[in-house]
């Protein structure tokens, strides 16, 4: 009976839990940083893409791209210290926008708020293995358009 009540009155805080995305990937491109004044308080969002590869996919259809999301401080780490190429650990909650394409279609933008973010490397482990570039260039096909008809 006590977690009836107990859910009853921390409904919102319990769902919200329910919905945790954890996910690794390596940066894309460096991430864009936005701010937004209201009230005259500043909010600072980065916003960045993360490729991760599928783990059981065929060749063509091997990458997923991971839109997140990072404000306040996360935002300003992120813009700081995240370059092309690194490993990156994201723990967050899963956002879904709606938009009309160019093409008249409704279409749906995922995209993970970023709670908690974190190096998956070290700095002597990065310097052994490819430059960020080189190993972006080996998961990406430059052919691939990952921003089309995306108003976000």
């Amino acid at each position: 009976m006590f977690l009836v009540l107990f859910l009853c009155f921390n409904k919102k805080k319990y769902i919200q839990k329910m919905n945790t995305v954890t996910i690794t990937g390596r940066l894309l491109k460096i991430p864009e940083i936005k701010v937004h004044e209201k009230d005259g308080r500043k909010t600072y969002i980065a916003k960045y893409i993360l490729v991760s590869r599928k783990p059981f996919a065929t060749k063509g259809d091997s990458i997923n791209y991971i839109y997140c999301e990072a404000r306040g401080n996360l935002a300003i780490f992120a813009q700081k210290y995240f370059t092309i190429g690194k490993n990156i650990g994201v723990q967050g909650y899963l956002d879904t926008r709606t938009f009309i394409g160019s093409d008249g279609k409704r279409r749906s933008k995922w995209t993970i708020i970023v709670e908690r973010q974190e190096f998956l490397e070290s700095k002597s482990v990065e310097k052994r293995t490819l430059s960020a570039e080189e190993s972006i260039d080996a998961i990406v096909d430059d052919n691939i358009s990952i921003y089309a008809d995306s108003p976000f």
